[in-house]
């Protein structure tokens, strides 16, 4: 100390501070020394386990909260999918309505009525252009009796059963429907089908004129049909080396969209009119 006084007082002095930091940063003194060792072992572990019974509890809220969301999931998917139905249930009844208004406004033709029919089948062989509707005699229907729709004539009844019937469509090879050619009022021929939504005209004469979209009609002559319902348009048309002329057509009904139809059942007539008719034939 005597050979280095300014070390020797600065090292006092550094004591000094260093006691009088201690005391301030003490532990109460009735902690013991053992007390203040278990704090500062346990105190990391306390820490540690309650960090960890923190992070298993969050976890546990975690997945009971996605469990619910998935719950609510589930009954908002199935809520969707019955909208879902719902909402086309009702654009097929506005369609379907659609369509019958268009069925009921066809025009009454005097001495026929109209059964409404629909369309329940089709026959799937190859050429047999058929169809199948919920009416049958039941219901007053007979065969060879007509079947229309808005767009024009969709065929004839073949066979019958209480509540159903088959009908022969007209672009079936075996049909036949009287027709009337609009442009040049020639009435002697009739229509068959070629299968899809292409017909034939027949027995229509090298010397009549006929032109492509000439509109082709029910004569009303074999009494299937009343006179001037639409079969459909001209496509083609040619002189033969025959008497007749090779004639195409397209159909006006599309028959591959048929869903509903109308049955044309004649009435029969009375009195004056009847006995002309009688006379005529």
């Amino acid at each position: 100390m005597k050979k280095y006084p300014e070390l020797s007082l600065l090292l006092a002095l550094e004591l000094v501070a260093f006691l009088i930091v201690s005391y301030q940063i003490q532990v109460d003194e009735r902690i013991s020394l053992l007390e203040r060792l278990s704090l500062t072992i346990v105190g990391p572990i306390q820490n540690l386990s309650n960090g960890a019974v923190g992070s298993v509890t969050q976890l546990v809220e975690d997945r009971k909260t996605l469990a619910e969301l998935q719950e609510e999931n589930a009954r908002l998917r199935k809520n969707m999918e019955e909208l879902f139905r719902v909402r086309t249930r009702l654009i097929e009844a506005e369609k379907q309505n659609q369509r019958l208004r268009d069925l009921l406004t066809l025009p009454e033709i005097e001495s026929w009525k109209y059964v409404y029919a629909e369309v329940v089948g089709r026959t799937s062989r190859r050429d047999d252009y058929m169809i199948i509707i919920n009416k049958g005699s039941n219901h007053g229907i007979k065969p060879d009796f007509g079947v229309s729709c808005p767009s024009g004539v969709v065929g004839v009844v073949w066979e019958v059963t209480g509540n159903y019937s088959k009908v022969m469509t007209i672009n079936n090879p075996n049909a036949s429907v009287a027709a009337l050619v609009q442009e040049s009022r020639y009435h002697e021929s009739f229509v068959s089908g070629m299968g899809g939504a292409l017909g034939r005209l027949e027995n229509y004469p090298n010397f009549e004129p006929i032109g492509v979209g000439d509109l082709i009609t029910t004569s009303g002559l074999d009494r299937l049909f009343p006179k001037n319902l639409h079969i459909g348009r001209v496509t083609s048309g040619q002189p033969s080396s025959d008497m007749f002329q090779e004639v195409r057509l397209k159909f006006s009904t599309d028959f591959s969209r048929l869903e509903e139809v109308v049955v044309l059942i004649p009435v029969p007539l009375e009195g004056p009119a009847e006995e002309a008719v009688l006379e005529v034939e």
